[in-house]
């Protein structure tokens, strides 16, 4: 099992009304709190940015979030941090959680030297509601939604923290390769001249292997302003990936944060074969 990483919960927009028995507990003391995540959706962003709607994705766990309140501890504790051990130590985790006054909902917190995270709940009843997460670290912000969470008493074999996991799987991994890592090699492998040639390869080398494990051609992220790996492709006249993604159902008419095209970023000695695989591929829809 792969452990995944902290995070933080907020309930979804659009909850049904509540009874007052929906009101989120003043204390936690000596319960247990699950957040459910087999059927999430993820995207990342800049720093406490909502992620545009073209950016979420599938991602599935198969172990919750669980988060054990002591009852001698009222609503604040510190715990190690479940995967730290002598070999690969990591910072003790902070916890904590606050309620709105009257409300339905509340606030966890968790945060070490190495991330901060907010966890947002939304009681739909006295056991549980539902969640939108979202979690900070190393300038970026990922954010989960379409997550659940339960209230129960804590147990005896509750530890203290359980981080979510996401299964591997048996084999190799479901990746969407059929030449792919081929095409990286080459790039990779490329002197280019220009800073901005070099720039883009770096960024490809990047991109390439998410587009491959998200399966996913239009994958990009607000850090690399909305440019997408066919952007980065017609600017280095690579043929052989600009065919590849154009096969694998890239968008052609996708645009970056300044609505600059793929056809904006044709360039270099193979710029009319690219124009003409582009226009091949568009005479087909």
């Amino acid at each position: 099992m792969k452990t995944f990483f902290p995070l933080t919960v907020v309930l979804a927009c659009g909850a049904p009304l509540v009874s007052d028995a929906a009101h989120a507990p003043a204390s936690v003391a000596g319960k247990t709190v699950v957040v459910l995540m087999n059927q999430v959706e993820m995207a990342t962003s800049e720093p406490y940015r909502k992620p545009a709607e073209e950016y979420w994705f599938e991602f599935r766990f198969d172990a919750p979030l669980l988060l054990r309140f002591p009852a001698s501890g009222g609503n604040n504790f510190t715990a190690p941090h479940p995967d730290s051990s002598v070999e690969t130590p990591y910072p003790d985790i902070s916890v904590s959680y606050g309620a709105s006054s009257g409300g339905n909902v509340a606030i966890l917190k968790l945060e070490n030297k190495e991330f901060m995270a907010q966890v947002l709940l939304t009681f739909q009843s006295a056991e549980g509601g539902s969640a939108y997460i979202y979690w900070h670290e190393d300038g970026e912000t990922r954010h989960m939604r379409n997550a659940t969470f339960i209230m129960r008493e804590e147990r005896p074999n509750d530890p203290a923290i359980q981080l979510p996991s996401a299964p591997l799987p048996d084999g190799e991994p479901q990746v969407l390769d059929d030449g792919m890592s081929d095409i990286l090699a080459d790039i990779e492998a490329r002197q280019y001249q220009t800073s901005s040639e070099r720039l883009y390869c770096k960024r490809l080398s990047v991109i390439l292997p998410e587009i491959m494990a998200r399966r996913n051609p239009d994958y990009t992220t607000r850090e690399l302003k909305g440019n997408t790996a066919l952007h980065y492709a017609c600017s280095l006249s690579h043929v052989g990936l600009v065919q590849w993604l154009v096969d694998h159902g890239a968008d052609l008419e996708i645009v970056n944060d300044r609505n600059v095209t793929v056809d904006d970023c044709i360039a270099g000695p193979h710029a009319a074969t690219i124009r003409a695989i582009l226009r091949k591929a568009r005479s087909r829809k």
